[in-house]
């Protein structure tokens, strides 16, 4: 699991995929289901994705889960439905991915995957052509309380790269990290 999940979580930053990670005794103590949302403390998400190899889950995650399908929430499980809720053999788990096939949806690649978040959540930022990002440029979004939202890119690469970009907005300015200079574009 920690090989797939560290995997996974380069891959999510690759394609700049806006991500937090989920741990279940911090779920089991501040989660809970909001209509189509899962919420933890103030974040809010759409879409729960799972590692492949993730087996087992704790008895509250599981009811946590069930409780987001039951209100809209989408699941995206990489690879098989988990086979054990707390360390023991059930077959909740698959029958609750039986009873929610619109919304629990499995894919076998990471590919697939960035098609079924790409469909689900389309990239709020995407190059001129239409594609992702290059791989090397980080990208986060942060939506504030007024509305406005924030775009960091960054380049964790140590050659310069050039892309332009298409989003959504009314305005847009840029900010010099090194000299802390905003400037409308």
């Amino acid at each position: 699991l920690r090989k797939n999940q560290s995997q996974l979580i380069q891959w999510l930053c690759d394609h700049q995929v806006d991500f937090d990670l989920g741990d279940e005794l911090l779920l089991r103590d501040f989660g809970q289901a909001d209509y189509a949302r899962l919420k933890v403390g103030e974040g809010r998400y759409s879409i729960v994705v799972l590692p492949l190899g993730m087996e087992n889950w704790c008895e509250s995650t599981f009811t946590l889960i069930e409780r987001y399908l039951d209100l809209g929430g989408i699941v995206v499980a990489l690879g098989s439905v988990p086979q054990f809720i707390s360390g023991r053999p059930d077959t909740r788990p698959s029958q609750l991915a039986a009873r929610y096939p619109e919304t629990w949806r499995r894919v076998e690649t990471l590919d697939a995957l960035q098609l079924e978040l790409d469909q689900l959540a389309p990239p709020l930022i995407l190059t001129e052509e239409g594609q992702h990002l290059p791989a090397l440029v980080g990208h986060h979004a942060r939506e504030l309380e007024d509305g406005s939202v924030l775009h960091f890119l960054t380049n964790s690469g140590h050659l310069p790269i050039q892309a332009n970009v298409r989003l959504a907005s009314r305005s847009l300015q840029t900010l010099d990290s090194f000299s802390g200079q905003i400037s409308n574009v």
